[in-house]
């Protein structure tokens, strides 16, 4: 089997009159393994379909170039295609036959053949950003065999106690995985993680009460029942706690990489993705134990040298960049805003923006030129479409375009102070 590629190749080739015999032969052996493709190369040639790939060539290219592209092509084919069939032998098309028109056919052609195939020239498609909607309730959970369930996307969080229930009291585990039912109900503690895809956000409530709402692209994972000594869970990406207040002898740890953050009763913040060069950990109310590598650490106000536990006040933030520490005084509100269906752009740089949208619309940025210096003021609602929340960046002369990454993902490419143009 002729590899789609090459296929595509020798298509393209045939329409322009370019065919060598070896490839003539190829084409050939191909057309007669199916005869559906001699009727729809056929079509092609005589006109039908053309004006569909005109119409997927002015979405490539967008409204302004596409609509001159589209009517000089337009008029190029009518005036220069003729009737003319497949037979059963290869012959070379006309010489007049427009390149437009050929490149067109040659897409049209492998898109239909090709579908099946393992290796398929993929398009750029141009989206719509108001099409692009906001996340919602998803999530995963893992058990410690390894074995995983989707959550309802209609529930907004779960209960860990002497089983696993959605907020409102209904079974997570139906009759079917009694199994698991009867291991999270033995007194044994198990290995828990829960999980939010881009686009994704989901509560639990931890066996000893502590609430944890999970951002977008994050992962928790957390014991079936804690000991007495200690409650310990393991962070990568962002979530916000609630911690239920218990004797000292039990303090609350949250460990992410760089660093373990030991909680006695509070409310606090802790962005920590991979992707981020910092971890941020937000205190709202309450105190928290930062324990970060090394000694000492120097203060962000000052120049007092600090312990490497630190101690922090509430509307007090320690930023970890792996060998220091930064504590410094925030508007815990912008850190916290995703908690309360807001985006807050206050004072953020711009990329720090997109990344945080970015894992909400499950896009991923491209900068044509440098990263735009402006600095935002304001919020957005996280239940508004794409192109909604992208209206702030018309007061800035940013330019933006939406191109399809995958089935469920997105390129967003910005482009500042022109349009942002076809790569």
């Amino acid at each position: 089997m002729q590899a789609p590629r090459q296929i595509a190749a020798v298509i393209r080739k045939y329409l322009r009159n370019e065919l060598t015999e070896a490839e003539e032969a190829t084409l050939q052996q191909w057309l007669d393994a199916d005869p559906a493709r001699k009727s729809y190369l056929n079509s092609v040639i005589e006109g039908d379909g053309l004006l569909d790939d005109l119409r997927l060539y002015h979405t490539l290219w967008g409204k302004d170039h596409g609509d001159a592209r589209m009517v000089r092509i337009h008029q190029r084919i009518h005036q220069g295609l003729s009737q003319q069939s497949v037979p059963s032998k290869i012959y070379r098309p006309l010489k007049w036959l427009p390149y437009a028109a050929a490149v067109l056919i040659a897409v049209s052609a492998t898109a239909y053949f090709f579908l099946d195939d393992p290796v398929v020239e993929q398009q750029i498609a141009v989206v719509n950003a108001e099409a692009i909607v906001p996340g919602g309730n998803r999530a995963t959970l893992t058990f410690a065999n390894g074995q995983t369930i989707d959550l309802s996307a209609e529930q907004g969080g779960i209960v860990v106690g002497d089983g696993v229930t959605y907020l409102d009291g209904t079974e997570i585990l139906d009759d079917k995985q009694a199994v698991r039912k009867e291991s999270l109900a033995s007194g044994v503690s198990y290995l828990l993680s829960l999980a939010t895809p881009k686009g994704g956000i989901y509560q639990v409530t931890l066996p000893d009460g502590t609430n944890v709402w999970l951002n977008a692209a994050s992962t928790l994972k957390y014991p079936s029942q804690f000991d007495d000594k200690e409650r310990v869970v393991e962070l990568a990406g962002e979530a916000y706690f609630e911690v239920k207040p218990t004797p000292m002898s039990q303090p609350f740890k949250v460990v992410t990489p760089g660093q373990t953050v030991q909680v006695l009763g509070t409310h606090f913040n802790i962005s920590a993705y991979p992707d981020d060069p910092e971890t941020k950990t937000t205190l709202v109310a309450g105190k928290v134990k930062v324990s970060l590598a090394g000694s000492r650490q120097k203060s962000a106000s000052d120049s007092r040298l600090r312990p490497a536990d630190y101690v922090l006040r509430p509307g007090e933030q320690a930023i970890n960049r792996g060998a220091q520490i930064q504590i410094v005084d925030v508007n815990t509100d912008q850190y916290t805003a995703w908690r309360s269906g807001r985006f807050s752009f206050n004072g953020k740089p711009f990329d720090q923006i997109m990344k945080e949208m970015g894992r909400w619309y499950n896009f991923t940025v491209r900068y044509e030129g440098d990263i735009p210096p402006d600095r935002f003021l304001g919020d957005a609602y996280r239940t508004d479409n794409l192109g909604t929340v992208l209206q702030f960046l018309e007061t800035s002369n940013i330019r933006y375009r939406v191109e399809q990454a995958s089935a469920d993902s997105y390129l967003l490419i910005i482009s500042n102070g022109k349009e942002a143009t076809k790569p």
